[in-house]
Formats: C-alpha cells, sequence, structure tokens
C-alpha cells in the first residue's frame, strides 16, 4: 500500500513539474512563413502563462535587433506587439521567457517579407524551436 502511495506522488510532482515547463504554440506570422507583405503585429502564443523579457525583431545579418514592445509586465500566455516598418527581407523574431517554476526558455520565430527567398533556418535544431536557456 505504501508502494502504491509513494508512485502516486511521484507520478504528481512529475505532472506539476511537466506543466510548469511551457512551449511556444504559435506565432504570427508563423515560423518559416514567407510574406507577400510585411505583418502588422508580431505575436506569440504559449501553452502555459509565461513572463516574456525579451521580445525583439533582426533583419538577416544585422548585428541590432529592434524592441518590440510593450514587455508585459505580468505573466502571460500570450504577447503581441505592433510590428515596426519592415522592408522585404528575412527576419528572426527573438524571446526568453520564465515559466511559473522559474525555468528560462528561449527561441526564434523566422520568417521572409516580399516573398525574395526562405526564411533562414538555424545551424541547429528546427525553426521555431524552444529551447532552455542557459
Amino acid at each position: 500500500m505504501r508502494r502504491i502511495a509513494s508512485l502516486a506522488a511521484v507520478g504528481l510532482l512529475l505532472t506539476t513539474s511537466a506543466l510548469a515547463h511551457t512551449h511556444l504554440a504559435k506565432s504570427e506570422p508563423a515560423d518559416g512563413s514567407v510574406l507577400t507583405k510585411a505583418p502588422e503585429h508580431i505575436a506569440l502564443q504559449f501553452e502555459h502563462p509565461v513572463r516574456v523579457t525579451e521580445f525583439t525583431i533582426q533583419k538577416g545579418a544585422e548585428k541590432s535587433a529592434k524592441l518590440l514592445e510593450p514587455l508585459p509586465e505580468a505573466a502571460s500566455d500570450k504577447i503581441s506587439a505592433p510590428a515596426p516598418q519592415l522592408t522585404a527581407g528575412a527576419y528572426v523574431v527573438n524571446w526568453r521567457a520564465v515559466s511559473s517554476d522559474g525555468h528560462v526558455m528561449s527561441g526564434k520565430v523566422r520568417f521572409t517579407v516580399g516573398g525574395g527567398g526562405a526564411a533562414p533556418t538555424a545551424a541547429s535544431g528546427k525553426p521555431g524551436e524552444s529551447a532552455p536557456a542557459h
């Protein structure tokens, strides 16, 4: 009987931990998309509420990124910001967020404006893939 109770407690603990970790569910524009015109908004939808600490956009190989504002002060499962004026080219949206258990994660969403080629891809991993930050 104690063994069953112990297994149940471990299962509950694992379930609770798994629920606290969240991932990017979708983005607007969609990761890897090729758009005929620039988007009006950039949005991220997470599986569970997170506190977003970074939300930027960068064109191609440019070294500087533009902050997408406003960053919400409270945890939320969605963040959206007006897109800056985007010209034709490949873009990367970078994000970083903290889940309710303090787990830090980050990711990228890639898209192209103007249909002038495929969206850039990372050397490792899939486009838009979220990963724990170290």
